[in-house]
């Protein structure tokens, strides 16, 4: 797959290698593929989630909450974008912000107990 990038600059071909980058917990290498292929496609809504859940994961969380947001621009509206953004805002202490999302994330799929009990414990503080 890198070969493949690197070679065709192709978007399908960056995104997967991102993911696997990501599952290997290369998080560094995965943000700079994800970037790249969002310099290719702005609004690629995949690209947006998973550079932002690579952000999360390596504990940048204010540059995650730019990507989840960016990607909801784009018109990603699932429930992993709004838990990723709730939980970008929580990391950055945004309590409200959190709540607001995972409303959203409800909205979109209510059978979510985890997310329940999470937007409960926000809203009860």
């Amino acid at each position: 797959l890198d070969r493949i990038y690197r070679e065709t600059k192709a978007v399908d071909a960056g995104l997967k290698l991102g993911i696997v980058l990501l599952r290997l917990r290369q998080l560094d290498a995965a943000v700079d593929i994800f970037r790249a292929v969002v310099a290719q496609s702005p609004t690629h809504q995949e690209a947006l989630v998973n550079l932002g859940g690579a952000l999360l994961q390596a504990k940048r969380s204010r540059e995650a909450v730019e990507a989840f947001e960016r990607a909801l621009a784009a018109g990603a509206s699932g429930p992993l974008v709004w838990n990723g953004l709730a939980a970008a805002r929580l990391a950055n202490g945004d309590a409200t912000g959190a709540a607001a999302a995972l409303r959203e994330s409800l909205r979109a799929q209510p059978d979510q107990p985890q997310v329940q009990a999470m937007l409960r414990q926000l809203t009860t503080r």
